[in-house]
């Protein structure tokens, strides 16, 4: 019995083909659910699951089942995440719908709106007060515009209405009109305002009576004046200047289409007619680069009211034509560095070849009109410049050059000056002489936008030169020196080299680093020069290079001898720990009293300061077994 009962339980639980009953089953129940499979049925393998649940199968992947109770369920992620797109594309659709709409309501709830004002405002201009009003200001335009005309224009004077629901504003239109059809003439309008009799006419006949109103020609017109002024260019030489002087002359581009109409047969680019303007008389004004002319329509009776002006301006130009292209070359080699200074020169005296140690640039203009040269020489980045004019009779290269000479020996004097005065500011910097903020600027200058202020710190003090060679950074003679430098110290430095800016804090990616300035650059290259303190005050007020220029003076002429004044200088530890040879030499006539000191601190001190006691101890003569160890640092 038992046996029987296990083996109806195995013969249940083995799934199997379906029939072609359960799979027209399927096929009915995908019919009815409306789903889309992204296979074809026909292609799928359909069995029959132990529990009974009708499986589909496509390349060994389950695409959906069908349960005992005809519920169809997928299984396959492809199939699901359509259906989810299905489903967004439908609730999509859904809310484009609704927000379409949406704007149709608004859209007619506008239309209607406007409608209803168009309609208040027909109804407004067809109410007998408004009809009036329109009526009566239209007669008072009327009678002002009568018989309107200055010379040969005329104009057509009209209001333009603006009906409110109450209110009748409006505006006057004058247009002027030519005698003939030579192009179109801009409409000048009165804007709106409180109106009456007197103010029409009044505003009316101020525009009537301009003197020109701006035209837009017409093609023919325009090609009229155009080759009138060519050819009245043609006729008149007395415009030809020499191509080197034009860009010294005022109105260069002007002189320039002139000199280009005179040469050439035949002009390339025509020439153009700039802001036309149609006189009262009927002649047309125009300009040409500039420069004012008058011409009939027609193409006659060309005016160049300033030809005098412009003929006398060439006339000066021609005559000092040799002069003025010399002193043209003269700039061209100031400018382009050929030119030195004259051995005659004061400033040359020593060096008759000297160059301008810094760009200049020199230009010069023609004054037609005071007949003169001016000249502008402006220095570098352009902050400075300075300007000179030479008459008539000393326009010459030997003033032009006798001029620069002064010029460039008073910016000499003031650029040493200010270069003095830049350099004291650095001297009077209270960190001035000390060799850790020396190490710090160098081993940032070597290292730009690479160390923080933690790793700057390591990198001083660190003796093993770990951290340096982690960060594989640029080293120099003083990395690792300051061992025996409290990192308080050494920070208290960094801190005043900020506030001074000589370096500053920029970012690399996420990291704050130190980057060196102009000014920290310059103070690296600083000359030595003792402070004026330590020559009054003495020994104590002497900073580390103060003391080191001692040691190397003292080595220098063999003065050996210390005394209790010089004790301070043991407490410069950044000059003891970067320059151990000249320490060495320095201490070799030390006193019993200094070995006693030395002797006091090593006894007191802790940490890096004790190490620091016990190097300079090793220092002093007979008092060192390991005194190659301690100059290998």
């Amino acid at each position: 019995m038992f046996r029987e009962d296990l083996k109806g339980c195995d013969s249940m639980a083995k799934p199997r083909p379906a029939t072609w009953l359960e799979k027209e089953m399927i096929y009915d129940a995908v019919k009815n659910n409306g789903e889309e499979l992204p296979v074809d049925l026909k292609q799928c393998d359909f069995s029959r699951s132990g529990a009974g649940n009708l499986v589909c199968r496509f390349d060994n992947q389950q695409i959906f089942y069908l349960t005992k109770g005809g519920n169809l369920v997928v299984t396959s992620r492809e199939l699901k995440a359509q259906k989810t797109r299905q489903k967004f594309e439908r609730e999509k659709e859904k809310r484009k719908q609704k927000h379409e709409a949406k704007i149709r309501k608004q859209q007619k709830k506008r239309e209607k709106k406007e409608q209803q004002v168009i309609q208040k405002k027909k109804q407004a201009e067809q109410s007998p007060q408004n009809a009036a009003k329109r009526e009566r200001w239209t007669r008072i335009v009327e009678d002002a515009a009568k018989g309107a005309m200055n010379g040969k224009v005329s104009f057509e004077i009209f209001p333009v209405f603006d009906t409110k629901y109450d209110s009748v504003r409006m505006r006057i239109v004058v247009q002027p009109k030519a005698y003939n059809e030579i192009g179109t003439i801009a409409p000048r309008q009165i804007p709106p305002q409180n109106w009456t009799e007197d103010t029409i006419r009044e505003k009316i006949d101020r525009i009537v009576k301009c003197e020109c109103f701006d035209i837009t020609l017409n093609k023919d017109v325009e090609i009229k004046l155009r080759n009138a002024f060519v050819q009245y260019v043609k006729n008149n030489p007395a415009l030809a200047i020499d191509s080197g002087l034009i860009p010294l002359m005022p109105h260069m581009e002007f002189y320039r289409q002139v000199r280009l109409i005179q040469k050439s047969t035949y002009l390339t680019k025509p020439v153009e007619i700039q802001k036309p303007a149609l006189l009262s008389g009927g002649m047309i004004r125009f300009y040409i680069y500039g420069v004012m002319f008058l011409c009939w329509p027609d193409g006659s009776g060309l005016m160049f009211k300033r030809e005098s002006y412009y003929q006398k301006s060439v006339t000066f130009a021609n005559a000092h034509k040799a002069d003025i292209k010399a002193c043209m070359r003269f700039a061209d080699n100031l400018n382009n560095g050929r030119w030195n200074w004259p051995a005659e020169s004061g400033d040359a005296a020593d060096s008759p070849a000297r160059k301008i140690p810094y760009a200049v640039h020199l230009s010069f203009e023609l004054d037609t009109v005071s007949r003169a040269l001016d000249a502008k020489l402006i220095f570098g980045d352009g902050t400075d410049a300075q300007s000179e004019t030479f008459w008539e009779s000393q326009i010459s290269p030997k003033n032009i050059e006798a001029w620069i000479i002064r010029v460039l020996e008073c910016h000499n004097t003031a650029i040493e000056r200010q270069e003095e005065e830049e350099k004291q500011r650095f001297y009077d910097l209270s960190f001035y002489g000390d060799l850790i903020a020396l190490s710090a600027l160098k081993i940032i200058r070597k290292n730009g936008n690479k160390l923080s202020k933690k790793a700057l710190v390591d990198v001083m003090r660190e003796k093993s030169g770990t951290r340096a060679k982690a960060l594989k950074i640029n080293e120099t003679p003083e990395c690792g020196k300051l061992w025996g430098v409290e990192q308080k110290k050494v920070n208290e430095v960094i801190g005043m080299l900020e506030d001074a800016n000589l370096i500053r804090d920029v970012k690399n990616g996420h990291e704050h680093v130190f980057a060196i300035t102009n000014d920290g650059i310059t103070f690296i290259r600083l000359p030595y020069k003792q402070q004026q303190g330590s020559l009054i005050l003495g020994y104590p007020q002497y900073t580390d290079m103060d003391w080191l220029e001692y040691m190397k003076a003292s080595a220098k002429t063999g003065t050996g001898f210390r005394t209790k004044d010089q004790l301070p200088a043991l407490e410069h530890r950044a000059l003891f720990l970067l320059y151990p040879k000249e320490a060495a030499e320095f201490l070799e006539m030390a006193p019993d009293e200094w070995r006693i000191y030395i002797d006091t601190m090593t006894d007191i001190s802790e940490g890096c300061e004790l190490e620091y006691w016990k190097k300079v101890k090793q220092m002093l003569p007979g008092d060192s077994d390991d005194d190659d160890f301690w100059l290998a640092d």
